[in-house]
């Protein structure tokens, strides 16, 4: 077996349980293109690379029949097959028989031959090699294993110098299956863009659901509202090979939709169709649009993802009305669109009581209407939680539902559930911006720092506009003492987010990380020119002061300081360790 081979194998067998593992995790560990990956795959085995990464899931699938008495859902979950029907379909067409078929007559084969022990030499690149590399697995899921989750100081460093290299080298290149779906344009004149952003986004979250193909974050197409930009500009800012572009108009009870696929490096129309149809065959259009997208981009589009394309949001027309009105005015994070976009919800489940996304974006407003100190954030949660509960008895595979519960949960210090909420996430829409970068905050704060700054990457990439995560991941890189990721993404990001606060603290956690404090505290400094209400950065700064022996400084800021809550001691606690004052 090549060198390579054995690299894939061993990288395929460690992520067994990673939910986002992709094609693009493949090329980002192995530094190949997906072309090269394809091609060699192709030549050796003679199947696609979908087609192998599968195949080895089930021969390490077959190794834990024959060795454990794990259920088969069990080790269908270890393999990483979430699909306990798939699995058994998987099972048999590699085998002839099926999980259940298999074990009995192993086992019955095992007991007539009554072997004393396993022969070390016999199939070493087989059987043993793989159970070898899902011990991990078996243990993780056979017993109680005892850990302890510990808490990171926002501006702390640890230094993992010796983490994965797959996890933290993630600066983006431009991907051949890439995608911006651009802000319809409206052409009833006079009237808000509520329906055509609708349409958009609807097709938009269909594709976000394909795993190979990236999506870029509708927070950051909806910036090309209106632009002058080229669609070569628009892609190489987004990091995409193709933009979807469209026109929306609706009168009476006709809709006329008019979409193209576009190359963006050269301005190649791939694509291209006019739908001139009844009103309520909305939904219908969505999906035939989301199918030829994939069809034009190669993607897998399996009979579960197809049938999740042909049902729709819902197929009431006032209750779809309502719902991307309301849509939009949560997404505003205003106060009273937020208050206004709860009507409409509510308004929506009238029209339509089985409306999975209107549970579901109930509970987005509830939990911003706490988060964002609008109301009490506690009942907020109460609520936000009841109305997640609800979209998922609807729909299982509700990505906002699951989105929102991971939030709560990470809020309330439950991080089993929080965990567990953040992969369904990321299993239903590997696309999500905010589904990877709230995971990431959540590993950071659970100290695993390599693998926070792996999912905060791919946020940045799916969401390259929006602040919040480009700092987030340049603070997650800054932790981690990954200066060259960092420096990436704080020159990608310098023209860009240059009046965001949180850019501007981010700068001053990567100079800090590397013990240039008289450069962080600058940047702190400037952060608090922008918001002077965030203590953490108040922290910040003077630890830089206590850092530099600015000691009458920080002496002076300890003698006004008073204790409030338990939150204010980590500020003396952080400020003492900069002082080098232990007592």
């Amino acid at each position: 077996m090549s060198e390579f081979f054995k690299k894939l194998n061993n990288l395929i067998d460690e992520n067994m349980e990673n939910s986002s593992f992709s094609i693009d995790f493949i090329c980002s560990a192995l530094g190949v293109s997906r072309s090269n990956l394809h091609r060699k795959i192709k030549a050796d085995s003679g199947i696609s690379t979908s087609l192998y990464i599968r195949k080895r899931k089930i021969q390490n699938a077959k190794t834990l029949i024959e060795n454990t008495d794990l259920t088969f859902s069990e080790i269908s979950y270890a393999t990483g097959i979430n699909n306990a029907q798939n699995f058994s379909k998987y099972f048999q067409q590699e085998f002839g028989l099926s999980p259940s078929i298999y074990r009995k007559e192993h086992r019955n084969t095992r007991i007539e031959s009554k072997p004393s022990k396993l022969d070390p030499t016999e199939n070493a690149n087989g059987s043993l090699e793989r159970l070898s590399s899902v011990i991990p697995i078996v243990v993780g899921l056979s017993i109680l294993v005892f850990f302890i989750l510990y808490f990171i100081n926002e501006n702390s460093v640890i230094d993992n110098s010796h983490s994965n290299d797959f996890l933290v080298n993630r600066i983006p290149v431009l991907g051949e299956n890439s995608i911006a779906v651009l802000p319809f344009t409206n052409l009833n004149p006079g009237e808000s863009t509520f329906f055509s952003d609708g349409v958009m986004e609807d097709i938009l979250t269909n594709l976000t659901k394909l795993p190979d193909l990236k999506v870029i974050s509708r927070t950051s197409s909806i910036l090309y509202r209106d632009t002058d930009k080229s669609l070569k500009e628009i892609g190489s800012e987004l990091g995409v090979n193709y933009i979807l572009e469209g026109s929306v108009r609706s009168v009476d009870n006709q809709v006329k939709i008019t979409v193209q696929l576009i190359r963006s490096t050269d301005d190649t129309h791939v694509w291209a169709q006019d739908y001139d149809r009844d009103l309520e065959d909305i939904f219908e259009i969505q999906s035939e649009v989301s199918k030829k997208i994939a069809l034009a981009l190669s993607q897998n589009l399996t009979k579960d993802l197809s049938a999740q394309f042909d049902k729709g949001p819902t197929s009431n027309l006032k209750a779809y009305n309502s719902f991307v009105t309301g849509r939009e005015l949560i997404h505003s994070r205003r106060e009273s669109g937020l208050y206004e976009g709860l009507r409409l919800m509510e308004e929506a489940l009238i029209y339509d009581s089985l409306f999975a996304d209107a549970f579901a974006f109930k509970a987005l407003a509830y939990s911003l209407l706490g988060n964002l100190h609008y109301e009490d954030r506690q009942r907020t949660h109460e609520q936000s939680i009841s109305s997640a509960k609800q979209a998922l008895k609807i729909d299982d595979q509700n990505d906002m539902a699951w989105l929102v519960l991971g939030s709560i949960y990470n809020d309330q210090h439950k991080w089993q559930e929080s965990i567990d909420a953040f992969k369904k996430v990321i299993v239903f829409n590997p696309n999500s911006a905010l589904g990877n970068y709230w995971y990431s905050l959540l590993l950071r704060e659970i100290g695993e720092l390599d693998r926070a700054v792996y999912y905060s990457a791919k946020a940045a990439e799916l969401d390259p506009l929006l602040p919040v995560i480009t700092a987030g991941h340049v603070s997650n890189c800054g932790y981690l003492k990954d200066f060259e990721q960092s420096n990436y993404y704080l020159d990608k990001g310098e023209a860009l987010f240059q009046n965001s606060f949180l850019f501007v603290w981010a700068k001053g956690i990567h100079f800090e990380a590397q013990k240039n404090y008289a450069q962080a505290l600058e940047h702190y400094s400037n952060a608090l020119k922008l918001n002077p209400k965030v203590i953490s950065l108040v922290r910040a700064k003077m630890y830089c002061h206590a850092k530099l022996g600015h000691t009458d400084i920080v002496n002076e800021f300890l003698n006004d300081f008073t204790v409030e809550s338990s939150r204010d001691y980590i500020i003396l606690s952080t400020l003492y360790c900069g002082l080098d004052d232990t007592a």
